[in-house]
């Protein structure tokens, strides 16, 4: 009789501990569905402005020139960022969330049609581009994604900064440079320099301001 108890008891314990592994593997898939966010196209805004500042975690931003003013996130919808208007000027802030992984990509595409005063952009971990932009400065920041610059008017200077990424500044004017590079090769107009920086006419007014700390910086 004791024997059977103790059989019986056995018995028990397995089921028991059976269920319960049932259980958690249950809860951590309906969990993981449940942290699963839709991916979402959508406009944020179309509101006029004179001054651009970004601040993301993981999107890549482009801001180009178009016919009208527009703000455009493609990405998870809990990680779209806020947009708030100040008199003239937008900021666009994409907080961190914990505990979130991040299974997609996002995008902020900024359209702008006439000339701003002040774009600046910081980017943690997603690659910049800038596209067809007039403005009177920019700055741009990146941990470690590559920067894009093409066709850009500026005429109080640029400065462009990335830990862990190549610069590329393609058919832009500017009437001084400085830049450089740590541990990259730096390209001016198809020509290679050697060492690790490069400057030319450093205090005149609308001056090329670029470094990158393992990347490669070339200007075309």
């Amino acid at each position: 009789m004791r024997k059977l108890t103790r059989k019986n008891l056995t018995i028990v314990l397995i089921l028991i501990i059976g269920f319960a592994l049932t259980a958690c593997s249950i809860v951590r898939h309906n969990s993981r569905d449940e942290s699963k966010s839709k991916v979402v196209n959508q406009t944020l805004t179309n509101r006029k402005f004179k001054s651009l500042r970004v601040r993301t975690q993981s999107s890549a931003v482009a801001v180009k020139a178009g016919k009208e003013f527009a703000v455009i996130y493609h990405g998870e919808e809990n990680l779209k960022p806020e947009v708030d208007r100040d008199k003239d000027s937008l900021s666009i802030e994409q907080k961190p969330k914990r505990f979130h992984k991040n299974d997609s990509e996002q995008t902020i595409v900024v359209t702008v049609p006439e000339k701003l005063t002040l774009v600046k952009i910081d980017a943690q971990d997603g690659a910049v581009l800038i596209n067809d932009l007039s403005a009177k400065s920019l700055a741009v920041g990146s941990e470690d994604s590559k920067i894009t610059v093409n066709n850009l008017t500026t005429t109080s200077g640029t400065k462009l900064r990335t830990e862990d990424g190549n610069i590329v500044v393609k058919n832009s004017h500017f009437t001084g440079y400085q830049i450089n590079a740590s541990d990259g090769r730096i390209e001016i107009a198809g020509k290679g320099i050697s060492g690790d920086f490069y400057r030319k006419r450093i205090l005149s007014k609308n001056v090329l301001n670029a470094r990158s700390e393992t990347g490669s910086i070339i200007v075309k």
